[in-house]
């Protein structure tokens, strides 16, 4: 009785107070090969807005009124998606009504990353396709540090290679139809964000990204091998992003924080930690931004017996995630457009589209493009790989 009532009233919360990433758990589920993917023909609200999947769990229509024609395939995260835009504003969707002879395939998935879209398109149901153009459109959850299911300091290559068993399947299942332990899990992560890594340890306690740079330039390139094995044309697009400049650091500055941070990471291998902390200390005075030094800060902290030091570095390090994001994204949108070059592929420059745009009308956050910012991008891809073929 009393598990009903904590489970009505868990329900409740996350309906009123939780996040739209608490709420994307209904429309995904575990998967032993992918890690996750949308549910399979859902008719169904999500943000707000008319959700509906072909029998892939797409945003697209059912494959088999699509094999007769040309196809584009869409790869991406939930930018691609269509993330809190309507069923019919992705850009895929709007694409589609310029090139009325083809089929446009919107195959973008929440969450996914380099890793994840290759072994989608290496599965039976990505080689049952046969696009005459991929265009793919991935970096966002690249350079994450979490993953919704199958959560670990692991890359996607090292977390994610292990097909898991049935049961371990199930068991995430039966996670995500449960309020009660979804916000157990927001409880342990919110204390573990702070807690997780012991100092001393061999490693830096940030926690790593999804995909490093080296893999996801393999990876795209992998995606060029890819169409070439398929005779599909493939584009590369950057990810765009509605956020302030990044605070410019000089030269000099930078030079700083490297050897800082290098040093505090050879005190913290050592077990050195009160010179560790006085060196990140300084660094964070010449960048009050650094993410890494103040996940460091929180865990020497912790080791140190100062819990609420612990919980101000802690917070610091959740409140400058997003410029850690936006620096990463700017990094690997440099080798996106450097892989392009090499492979002598297009390289549609989104973020370089929009940034000159009104963000409040072509952003509905700091990472998905709006109606609007949808409908310019369908229309560069257009002008950039259709207008002049057709």
């Amino acid at each position: 009785m009393w598990l009903l009532l904590l489970e009505l009233a868990c329900g409740y919360w996350i309906t009123r107070y939780g996040d739209a990433l608490d709420r994307t758990r209904s429309v995904m589920i575990a998967d032993s090969f992918l890690g996750w993917r949308q549910r399979a023909d859902l008719n169904a609200e999500f943000l707000g807005m008319p959700l509906q999947t072909n029998e892939l769990g797409w945003r697209s229509a059912p494959l088999a009124r699509l094999q007769n024609l040309p196809q584009v395939l869409v790869l991406g995260p939930s930018s691609a998606f269509g993330w809190g835009v309507a069923q019919n504003e992705p850009y895929a969707a709007q694409l589609q009504l310029l090139l009325p002879d083809m089929a446009v395939i919107n195959a973008g998935e929440i969450g996914y990353s380099t890793f994840q879209g290759l072994r989608m398109l290496n599965s039976p149901e990505g080689k049952s396709l046969k696009p005459r153009h991929i265009i793919v459109a991935y970096g966002a959850n690249d350079v994450d540090c979490h993953r919704f299911y199958f959560q670990s300091s692991r890359s996607d290559a090292d977390e994610l290679s292990r097909p898991r068993s049935g049961l371990e399947v199930e068991s995430f299942r039966g996670f995500a139809r449960s309020s009660l332990l979804s916000v157990l899990y927001k409880i342990a992560n919110r204390i573990r964000g702070f807690s997780s890594h012991p100092a001393g340890a061999a490693e830096s306690p940030t926690p790593g990204v999804r995909v490093d740079q080296k893999e996801f330039a393999a990876n795209l390139r992998e995606f060029a091998a890819a169409g070439k094995a398929l005779h599909a044309k493939v584009a590369f697009l950057s990810t765009p992003f509605n956020r302030p400049p990044l605070r410019a650091l000089t030269g000099e500055n930078q030079r700083k924080i490297e050897r800082l941070l290098d040093e505090a990471r050879g005190h913290y291998r050592r077990n050195n930690l009160e010179l560790a902390l006085v060196l990140l200390r300084k660094l964070t005075a010449i960048d009050p931004e650094c993410n890494e030094a103040y996940y460091f800060m929180s865990t020497i902290a912790l080791a140190l017996g100062d819990m609420p030091a612990a919980k101000i570095y802690s917070d610091k390090a959740r409140s400058t995630e997003p410029v850690r994001i936006q620096r990463d994204v700017i990094a690997y949108n440099a080798i996106i457009r450097r892989v392009a070059a090499e492979e002598n592929i297009p390289y549609i420059d989104l973020n370089g589209l929009l940034s000159g745009k009104n963000h409040s009308a072509h952003f509905v956050d700091s990472i998905h493009p709006s109606a609007e910012g949808h409908r310019e991008i369908a229309r560069e891809i257009f002008r950039r790989l259709f207008q002049d073929k057709k």
